[in-house]
């Protein structure tokens, strides 16, 4: 992406329906306002445009951009052609709720372009098959199942017949699957394969084949679904990604005419933006086009840029909300949260629509949602959002905020409940920062020790529950200020950790023998300044070990957030 937040994407129409289809894609992103921008080059081998200067500056932007809808694939070494063939709601087919993948080699097998006449009137076509393209797309077929936690990989050939070419693609399959155990591996002979799929195609998880075979699933399997118009498909090399439709069909006869179907471009256009990490944007668009699938608006409708259905697209967003369904009892539970869905509406003036980029999880959660929250809700927290629709001039698009609108994915806000992070925010700061140590967390350790405890230089501070992110903030806080510093944390792995930003001494209550000991051998004269994440009977014995004067800080008690029954007596003032 550029600095300003814009990706440069190539983009070649090609032939036949293609400037159409590519048409329909820029119309959606120009109403999704999506961070894109192509550079476009007319290529045709209709009317033969690729010149050798053309086709270097289309390799140029290509190579610039790593990213592109349609290119040519050898060129770039673009091996890998995926094609997930999944059913639209509201689309119905013969055989619904498919969820198929095709993975093709496409840069050898018999479209290596190798054909000659030998003689008059016989022609030979080579196939080409080697062992490192066999094997490469193998694995490419493995870990994307494991990756996408498929089950298992089918190898299509035909090597019954072509023992040797299709009987090295095999064993080269064979050798790679042995390196994937959890997954299941099977063999199908292509003829086969394509009855199969016609009959029962709920068998099959991820196919792989070589190049011409691919071509043909394709097609087969983009019919079982709706044809070759809804079906998206994607192509890889080591470095570039490359978006277009799953079944290539110029469909020419339909030029002109308005009919050609967009969906499988609309759909491969958002699977680039889910590429480029623009999640907000490819579910926008995927969600989009299969809820006017879904209402029965599709082919002729679809079709058309300017119909309604393009000025309806965007107006409602699916936002995703994790729900307090039942009241903490002992420590929280998965069963205790809901993840709900909800339908956003279209802004109103003064309104922002954000998106969360990151959530605040904090023990104080734990206690406040039973005083602030009734089951149902939605659970609190903060977060750092990105704007990526305003019609409020104070948060424009693309700016960052702080929102307190709790653990949602998306959400529409007056402004009032935002604040702006900083403009030139630094890149190499995680923004998520302004939710920890920038945020609340560092605060509270700064003016807790700061202008609660006192803090002077010489002081003996000493923190429990270090490790988290008050408490580390504490720490280093401390150090500045010329103290000594004594953490206790719940690890070894969190001490060392205390060690390595600065504390001078620290310890894993969990191993200790005696927390009173403890506590002495690592400052004998006592303690200045306790900063309590804890609370319980961690803090009353602390508070024998305080200095004549000494100040104590009271942040937390998480050592009673779970207790089923309440606390009395000395701990319930910790």
């Amino acid at each position: 992406a550029r600095a300003d937040g814009v990706f440069k994407v190539t983009m070649i129409p090609g032939d036949g329906v293609g400037p159409e289809l590519m048409t329909s894609v820029k119309e959606v992103f120009k109403a999704g306002d999506v961070p894109v921008e192509f550079e476009e080059f007319h290529l045709s081998e209709v009317q033969n445009m690729a010149s050798e200067e053309k086709l270097e500056e289309v390799l140029g932007s290509m190579k610039k951009n790593r990213v592109a809808l349609k290119v040519m694939k050898r060129k770039l070494d673009l091996f890998a052609n995926v094609v997930h063939v999944n059913s639209l709601p509201g689309y119905k087919t013969r055989h619904n709720n498919l969820d198929l993948v095709i993975i093709r080699e496409q840069t050898e097998g018999e479209y290596s372009s190798l054909e000659h006449e030998s003689v008059t009137g016989v022609i030979e076509c080579l196939k080409i098959i080697t062992r490192e393209k066999s094997r490469r797309i193998a694995k490419f077929a493995f870990d994307y199942a494991t990756k996408k936690s498929r089950s298992k990989v089918t190898a299509v050939h035909k090597a019954n017949i072509m023992k040797l070419g299709d009987g090295l693609f095999l064993q080269s399959c064979q050798e790679v699957a042995q390196l994937y155990p959890k997954i299941k591996y099977e063999t199908m002979i292509i003829d086969n394969c394509c009855m199969q799929l016609v009959q029962n195609p709920y068998q099959f998880d991820v196919l792989v084949m070589p190049n011409l075979y691919g071509n043909i699933i394709d097609n087969l399997a983009a019919g079982l679904v709706g044809g070759a118009g809804v079906v998206p498909g994607e192509s890889y090399s080591a470095e570039y990604a490359v978006f277009e439709t799953g079944a290539r069909h110029p469909f020419a006869q339909a030029v002109g005419r308005n009919i050609a179907n967009p969906t499988a471009m609309l759909l491969s256009s958002a699977n680039m933006l889910r590429h480029l990490n623009l999640e907000y944007h490819s579910s926008l668009i995927s969600e989009a086009v299969k809820r006017v699938i879904k209402t029965g608006k599709r082919e002729k409708d679809l079709s058309k840029p300017k119909e309604w259905w393009f000025l309806k697209l965007f107006t409602m967003v699916i936002a995703k909300s994790w729900i307090l369904k039942k009241h903490f009892v002992g420590f929280p539970k998965l069963s205790d949260f809901e993840l709900k869905k909800e339908e956003l509406p279209p802004l109103n003036d003064g309104e922002v629509f954000l998106e969360a980029e990151f959530l605040s999880v904090d023990p104080y959660m734990r206690p406040y949602s039973s005083i602030l929250m009734k089951e149902g809700d939605v659970m609190i927290g903060s977060q750092v959002a990105r704007v990526v629709e305003s019609k409020n001039a104070d948060f424009p698009v693309g700016s960052y905020v702080i929102s307190n609108c709790g653990w949602r994915t998306h959400s529409i806000s007056n402004g009032k409940n935002l604040d702006m992070l900083l403009s030139d925010w630094p890149e190499n700061i995680p923004k998520s920062l302004a939710v920890g140590m920038i945020g609340m967390p560092g605060l509270t350790a700064y003016f807790g020790l700061l202008e609660v405890c006192h803090l002077k230089e010489g002081d003996i501070v000493l923190v429990n529950a270090a490790a988290g992110a008050v408490g580390s903030a504490v720490g280093q806080i401390a150090k500045i200020k010329g103290c000594k510093v004594v953490g206790c944390a719940g690890s070894d792995e969190k001490v060392a950790y205390l060690k390595k930003i600065g504390f001078d001494e620290a310890f894993n209550y969990k191993t200790i023998t005696s927390l009173e000991e403890t506590l002495r051998n690592a400052s004998p004269e006592g303690y200045d300044c306790f900063f309590d994440n804890v609370g319980g009977e961690f803090s009353s014995t602390v508070i024998q070990q305080m200095k004549e004067f000494g100040r104590i800080a009271v942040c937390g008690a998480i050592s009673m957030y779970n207790e089923a029954k309440p606390a009395s007596g000395m701990t319930l003032l910790f």
